[in-house]
C-alpha cells in the first residue's frame, strides 16, 4: 500500500489516503509510469475522515506518494556533501 498526498500549496501537503490498487485497461497492475492512463483505488487513512474527490482534490491536482515527499524533505535537511 502506498500513502498518497495532494500538494495544495508549494510544499504544503494534505494526506489523501492509501493507494490499494492500480488498474490499466481493467486489469490490475503493480506499477505505472508517467503519462499512462490508469485508475487508482484510494482507501481512507484509518482514524481520519475520508478525503473526497471534487471537494479535497480533483483531476487537475498533482498527487505524489508520501515517501517521495519525505525523501525530498530529508534531502533539504541534509545537503549533499561535495565529492572531490
Amino acid at each position: 500500500m502506498l500513502p498518497l498526498v495532494n500538494q495544495i500549496i508549494k510544499f504544503k501537503f494534505i494526506d489523501i489516503g492509501v493507494v490499494t490498487s492500480i488498474e490499466m485497461n481493467h486489469k490490475q497492475i503493480e506499477s505505472a509510469r508517467k503519462g499512462q492512463a490508469i485508475c487508482i483505488k484510494i482507501e481512507p487513512i484509518p482514524g481520519e475522515s475520508p478525503k473526497m474527490y471534487g471537494r479535497h482534490f480533483d483531476a487537475t491536482d498533482e498527487l505524489v506518494s508520501k515517501s517521495a515527499v519525505t525523501d525530498f524533505q530529508n534531502c533539504k535537511k541534509s545537503p549533499a556533501k561535495e565529492e572531490r
